[in-house]
């Protein structure tokens, strides 16, 4: 009886140490070595709403870690990884293993800041919209505009000139086929940054942009063992909380590991723009199920 009792406890504890030693290795992530071409420090993304995702490629390599040395500015040729939404989507023949992993020890800054803004569907044309190009076109305003818009490129050249903080982000996969992931023009990969609310809440902080032409969809092939560098904000506010990224590929949900930071709690709300989807829309954009 006392050796069965001592078998049973050396088997549970086997079980308990298997399952540590399996969440160390994915909590201990021994990510590649980097060098930075541009080596500009930036500041991180302070943001009152919901904004929009941005997760471009940079890099398509197999996973070596160990023996890499990345770029973390190295931006690729335009189209040299996308293919035409025609010739993607294959649907793997075994399960498919995805793993998105963050690495929360280095930064990429760049210059990109797309993420605050994306323009809505224009409007349909009625007389009152009529009556404001007409008064837009008048010439008796042609100075106040020419004003007008050299304030508002001079705005732009100051938020462009800021460098800002981001994570690298690492889509690996692990499947035995090749997979074809989603990639929108101004969104890249359909993954979205995530935060817990204060009841511990799963909620989005990004949403992903739902492009009104189809000509704006492409795939990106990833084959066995390779792995696709993009990069997430790094995001600063009152409100301390933990963030992890979701992605979406064909129905089924992937989630990064989680890591800690701050935002400020009113990025849990939906931006104004939002009013011009319906729920449906909206709920594709959140990458709700």
């Amino acid at each position: 009886m006392r050796n069965t009792i001592q078998i049973a406890i050396l088997a549970v504890s086997t079980i308990l140490i298997s399952c540590n030693s399996g969440y160390k290795k994915y909590s201990r992530i021994e990510f590649p070595a980097y060098y930075d071409t541009v080596k500009n420090s930036g500041i991180d993304y302070v943001v009152d709403e919901m904004v929009m995702s941005h997760n471009g490629i940079q890099l398509i390599d197999t996973i070596d870690f160990k023996n890499q040395k990345i770029d973390l500015n190295k931006q690729p040729k335009y189209g040299e990884y996308a293919k035409s939404s025609l010739d993607g989507y294959r649907w793997p023949k075994d399960s498919i293993q995805i793993q998105i992993l963050i690495d929360t020890s280095r930064i990429i800054s760049t210059k990109d800041n797309r993420i605050s803004y994306v323009v809505p569907p224009p409007p349909p044309i009625t007389p009152s919209i009529l009556k404001e190009i007409d008064s837009i076109l008048n010439i008796n305003n042609q100075e106040d505009s020419i004003e007008s818009s050299n304030v508002k490129q001079k705005n732009e050249q100051e938020k462009t000139d800021s460098w800002v903080n981001n994570y690298p982000v690492f889509i690996v996969n692990y499947t035995d086929t090749i997979i074809s992931l989603t990639y929108e023009d101004i969104s890249g990969f359909k993954m979205v940054q995530e935060a817990k609310d204060s009841i511990g809440t799963w909620k989005p902080i990004q949403y992903w942009h739902w492009n009104w032409c189809g000509n704006a969809y492409s795939s990106i092939d990833l084959k066995p063992k390779y792995f696709a560098l993009t990069r997430t904000p790094k995001f600063t506010g009152e409100y301390r909380t933990k963030l992890r990224l979701k992605m979406r590929f064909f129905n089924k949900t992937y989630y990064s590991n989680e890591f800690n930071g701050r935002i400020n709690y009113s990025q849990f709300e939906y931006p104004e723009r939002f009013n011009v989807y319906n729920e449906r829309e909206r709920n594709y954009m959140l990458l709700i199920e």
